[in-house]
């Protein structure tokens, strides 16, 4: 049997997604310890774990036969589902040892990055995209996506205190940041052509130093 396994790191443990390549359920998982528990929302046919932090909460997406996309916290040994009032379709993906969870939803037509945060969600958007969606934050509260931009090209962006950075890799038809750590560094993938591959992106030091000038000897 051929799997496809989707995974995500913290401090401890990993969480993920193996796929029969028979069946279109994805079941869930948490190794830790050298041990792997099955996460599975009660009811659903499908579970896709994306974040934890290092508390070992997690957050993903659940769905059924009949029902579109609904976003879980997994805390505790418990199961909450978040989705955002009046959107038939909330996806969660990182989620920081704050508890602050970003993700996306989708109203009409339309979809939007989220940010959960002390029991709240708020919308954010990178400016004149035609959609966005956040995909990690770190500890910092800075914040990792991707948007839909004119043309069909997907971008990514680092938003930080208020602030969107577009990162995009040279040549790619699409960037997709996936995650960011405490130091700032960004990981995701890019496609060119029909090939898909892994980036790091680190941003440039603001403190670089400069040589202005030498002298004679």
């Amino acid at each position: 049997m051929r799997l496809k396994i989707f995974l995500a790191v913290a401090a401890f443990a990993y969480c993920g997604v193996v796929t029969p390549s028979i069946s279109d359920e994805r079941l869930g998982f948490l190794y830790s310890g050298g041990s792997f528990t099955t996460l599975n929302v009660p009811g659903a046919v499908g579970v896709e774990p994306h974040g934890i932090n290092d508390s070992g909460a997690i957050t993903g997406t659940w769905f059924t036969a009949t029902s579109s996309d609904q976003g879980f916290l997994y805390s505790g040994g418990g199961y909450t589902t978040l989705n955002v009032p009046g959107s038939p379709s909330t996806m969660l993906h990182g989620i920081n040892n704050s508890g602050q969870i970003v993700g996306e939803y989708v109203v009409g037509s339309t979809e939007s990055g989220l940010l959960y945060s002390a029991g709240t969600f708020a919308s954010l958007n990178f400016p004149g995209a035609n959609g966005t969606a956040l995909n990690g934050i770190n500890n910092l509260g800075q914040i990792v996506g991707n948007y839909a931009a004119n043309g069909g090209i997907y971008s990514s962006f680092l938003y930080t205190t208020g602030t969107f950075n577009s990162i995009n890799v040279p040549g790619a038809s699409a960037t997709i940041a996936e995650g960011i750590n405490d130091s700032g560094q960004v990981v995701g993938w890019y496609r060119t052509g029909n090939i898909d591959n892994g980036f790091l992106y680190i941003p440039r030091s603001r403190h670089n130093p400069k040589i202005l000038g030498i002298d004679d000897a």
